[in-house]
């Protein structure tokens, strides 16, 4: 039955990717002419572009083209000789819910003229056919085009795995490839055979033995060029057998003495981070001391975090704690789980941390500032200390209002918003004092403010006139105006 159905879809698939060609004859005069101005521009842009954000004269074509050509026009565009062209005549059919977008897809798999887009202020070129594809894909591009159903997805990724093509959603549809078992053939014929790397990854996720060569048949990984082993490390974190692991020990030795580093060594550390034992502790503590150059050391150290990060198993714990204590490499979900674990022990590495040192240490591992939904890593601390000791909690914030750096100075200054107290008037006059960056002065004068005391008003004054900063730039015109608007003169 699956190779009956596989006979069908190739049979399908080579009857409908044969293209009739563009006939002229089918656009209307009107259409031709705005036709003629979006290939003049010949670049494929969204409603707003550039840093100004403003709405460039290629959408305003691709607005009218909507407007005025038919659904039978816009069917033959999709074939015009232009690419821009057929990209915009596809687009404008996702808006149209009578259109059944897959065959037109289907007909443009081996389309792979590139075009120059322009999104935002991201100038980029992709292949004509996967623009196609990103347009009836959920979440991408316009999220008010019509998007193809789940169903028929599936039967895109079968289209795109079966039809010989160059598009990069070709990679996407074997990323996401079913390993029940159906396409295991087809996708060993991929990596093998059509040399396939990202196809060699997905049949790494089957786990077969015989397959085992093959992944190791890779001589610059020998050789130790990491820069070539991406497409090893990916497969072989999708299949982490014993045959690949002293690979994985030869060629990372040899990344410890580089005076450069390579994104490719995250997939390194990824790979070694699958195998989830005592082997994989062995190799991932040995950056910790094991690397000549010191500047390329928090690269390791940050991939080894990022390895072990979402691998919550006993057997890493202790590296978590090392990186957190020895390296201040931490995240507010590590943070959460470490202090699950132990609460004592986190505690006392908390207070650490709320050092002006173990600060530092934290900043040069380069997560304090990072994004994250469940907030900043500096607010999580605060929380527990102030839960534990009310004394050190306000040394900690009457510190930092003295000395936090300008990225840092918002969230001890929310701080004291927050919680107002008159331990922080001090040094938030002394801050107001020395500081010349506006950021930080106009949030400390906002602050003082609050207070709504006639005393702090006057030697918000007398500063002003002992701080030239405050009365210079955009800065100073804002300060000027925050103490006029609140009667402070």
């Amino acid at each position: 039955m699956r190779t009956a159905l596989t006979i069908l879809l190739l049979a399908a698939a080579i009857g409908m990717h044969a293209q009739s060609g563009y006939d002229a004859s089918k656009i209307t005069r009107g259409t031709k002419n705005i036709v003629a101005k979006i290939a003049a521009v010949n670049e494929l842009m969204g409603s707003a572009v550039y840093y100004e954000g403003r709405r460039p004269k290629q959408f305003d074509y691709f607005v009218e083209l909507e407007k005025t050509a038919s659904k039978q026009e816009l069917l033959a565009l999709t074939d015009h000789p232009n690419a821009v062209v057929r990209c915009y005549a596809c687009w404008a059919l996702t808006h149209d819910s009578t259109v059944d977008l897959l065959p037109v897809i289907i007909r443009h798999l081996n389309d792979d003229s590139q075009v120059f887009t322009q999104f935002g202020c991201i100038g980029s070129s992709q292949a004509a056919g996967d623009f196609f594809i990103e347009l009836v894909t959920p979440e991408l591009i316009d999220l008010e085009a019509k998007k193809l159903s789940e169903e028929k997805l599936r039967l895109l990724d079968s289209f795109l795995l079966f039809v010989p093509n160059r598009l990069d959603a070709k990679s996407w549809a074997l990323q996401r490839a079913d390993t029940s078992g159906s396409l295991y053939e087809r996708i060993r014929e991929l990596a093998i055979k059509a040399h396939d790397r990202e196809a060699m990854v997905s049949l790494a996720r089957y786990r077969k033995a015989r397959d085992i060569p093959f992944i190791l048949d890779n001589p610059s990984c020998d050789q130790g060029n990491t820069r070539s082993c991406y497409y090893t490390w990916r497969a072989i974190a999708a299949f982490p057998n014993p045959a690949f692991f002293p690979l994985l020990e030869g060629c990372l030795r040899k990344t410890l003495d580089k005076t450069h580093y390579s994104n490719e060594w995250m997939e390194l550390y990824n790979a070694i981070a699958a195998y989830q034992n005592e082997n994989a502790v062995r190799l991932l503590t040995v950056p910790f001391t094991g690397i000549l150059h010191q500047d390329i050391r928090v690269y390791h150290l940050n991939y080894i975090y990022e390895a072990i990060r979402n691998r919550r198993i006993p057997v890493y714990q202790e590296l978590l704690w090392r990186l957190w204590a020895e390296e201040g490499k931490i995240t507010p979900d590590v943070f959460a789980y470490l202090l699950a674990l132990d609460h004592t022990r986190a505690y006392e590495i908390t207070k650490k941390s709320l050092s002006e040192a173990g600060l530092a240490l934290i900043n040069a591992g380069q997560y304090f500032n990072e994004d994250d939904s469940s907030g900043n890593i500096i607010d999580k601390m605060l929380d527990l200390v102030g839960q534990q000791d009310t004394a050190l909690y306000r040394s900690i914030i009457i510190r930092n209002i003295k000395k936090a750096a300008v990225l840092e100075f918002p969230v001890y200054a929310s701080r004291v918003s927050a919680r107002p107290d008159t331990a922080y008037i001090e040094p938030l006059l002394e801050r107001l004092e020395q500081e010349d960056n506006a950021y930080v002065y106009l949030e400390a004068t906002k602050i003082l403010i609050a207070y709504h005391s006639p005393v702090i008003n006057q030697r918000m004054l007398a500063i002003k006139k002992t701080n030239p900063a405050l009365t210079k730039d955009w800065g100073g015109k804002d300060f000027t105006e925050l103490l006029r608007e609140n009667g402070i003169y």
